[in-house]
């Protein structure tokens, strides 16, 4: 086993896994049915509390396996601190307690199923209530739980995700130094009881397909399983939305072309310029079908246009106050001594027609649009039996079903938009 990672590149551990095929379910029993049995107790716990403890170990299982078989190191933390147990929400609505989360690691480790290093935390008196510095424990699993679920036939994909977890999610934004992001609880509506009902069905669907990588001389790899959330901004459900959560969102883009759906090969379609056609659409100023919004004079080129694609970006997502420095990615000896800030400038100049965009900080609302139409793309798909992977403003399918993403991204882009109020061109949808 390799030593334990530092208390910051050790993902936390979640409570959210589930068993989801008959092998595990299978698995998870006699595991449980151990840990019971190495027990010593004078009187037999209360029915409830048995099972709390064996939902705890269950989720513990089933968390460690997977991590182990992501490719990552296998480590996890999680805390052994009374207060994080204490504190319920809807993002916190899991199963387990204090009492069942040290039981659960202290059996898992003396049962050698897992190694461990146990956290500490030192307070620093006078400063204020729970001031201090410290680490949480960290656990993996060992080769003898990987050994144990592989002898009961047991894979990482008959492992899913418990039906509490939320996957519409606020986040709260704060801005400035050490500035962080959190999920803030909110009031359910009649949207976001759809908008759930509908992602609930997009993961279910999605989660009969076998999605893998299969890069050249390089055996065919298996991704994980994986749950969409959608996540919106700044404590607003007009702003963000988009789908999170695949493991394909994580792949460089160049890694995306050699991926496999059931075995098959797969092509990406994205809504080209969708942002600046969005835009000038909802001003009643729809782009004819061969303007191209990234085509600045003066910026015009290959290389230039993902320079102007992020300037206008920029632009649109900050506010009157914000300082729109350089991206790193744009390389200073090429773009110049001043070069930003003349692109800027040119792209104020060539969008005159929607300058009220222009520093409002606005952007973020296109997303809630562009996380609509996937929605509804997605849905479309869905109920044609077509796998679909979003990514963002582009989707992944199949090869043989090229032409039906192709469709229903048009019908979802002006089904989304009259909903809105607003007609138009169709959207201009290139092959990646």
């Amino acid at each position: 086993m390799s030593s334990s990672p530092n208390n910051d590149s050790a993902p936390p551990l979640t409570w959210s896994r589930t068993p989801i095929s008959e092998p595990a379910a299978s698995a998870m029993d006699i595991l449980c049915t151990e840990r019971e049995a190495a027990e010593v107790r004078q009187r037999a716990l209360r029915a409830q509390d048995k099972q709390r403890l064996d939902e705890t170990v269950i989720a513990f299982a089933l968390e460690l396996y997977v991590a182990r078989c992501d490719g990552s190191t296998g480590w996890r933390r999680y805390s052994r601190a009374q207060d994080t147990y204490r504190k319920r929400n809807r993002y916190s609505a899991w199963p387990v307690t204090h009492t069942t989360v040290c039981k659960a690691a202290d059996w898992l480790i003396a049962a050698g199923y897992a190694d461990a290093t146990k956290g500490h935390y030192r307070r620093y008196p006078g400063f204020g209530e729970n001031v201090g510095v410290g680490k949480q424990s960290r656990i993996r699993a060992t080769d003898r739980l990987v050994s144990f679920f592989h002898d009961h036939g047991v894979t990482p994909h008959h492992v899913g995700f418990a039906l509490w977890v939320e996957n519409i999610v606020l986040r709260e934004e704060r801005e400035g130094e050490g500035s962080f992001k959190h999920d803030i609880d909110y009031e359910e509506t009649t949207d976001t009881v759809r908008m759930r009902a509908n992602l609930q069905r997009i993961n279910t669907f999605l989660a009969s397909f076998r999605i893998s990588l299969s890069k050249s001389n390089g055996p065919v790899v298996d991704l994980p399983p994986f749950m969409l959330r959608r996540i919106f901004s700044r404590g607003s459900f007009e702003r963000g939305g988009r789908f999170y959560g695949g493991p394909w969102l994580e792949l460089p883009s160049e890694d995306r072309p050699v991926l496999l759906i059931d075995g098959e090969e797969v092509v990406e379609l994205d809504f080209s310029g969708l942002h600046p056609r969005l835009i000038y659409q909802l001003e009643g100023r729809p782009l004819p079908a061969d303007a191209d919004p990234y085509a600045v004079p003066g910026w015009i080129g290959q290389g230039r246009r993902a320079w102007v694609k992020t300037a206008f970006q920029q632009l649109i997502n900050a506010d009157k106050d914000s300082k729109l420095r350089k991206p790193p990615e744009v390389p200073a000896a090429k773009i110049g001594k001043g070069g930003w800030d003349k692109l800027k400038q040119a792209m104020s100049k060539h969008h005159g027609e929607i300058k009220g965009w222009l520093r409002s900080g606005k952007g973020i609302e296109l997303q809630r649009i562009d996380s609509d139409i996937a929605e509804a793309t997605l849905l479309a798909l869905a109920d044609q039996g077509v796998c679909c992977l979003p990514v963002h403003d582009s989707f992944i399918v199949p090869r043989s079903h090229e032409n039906q993403l192709r469709d229903a991204m048009i019908q979802a882009y002006h089904g989304v938009l009259s909903e809105r109020g607003h007609g138009g061109t169709d959207p201009i949808i290139h092959t990646r």
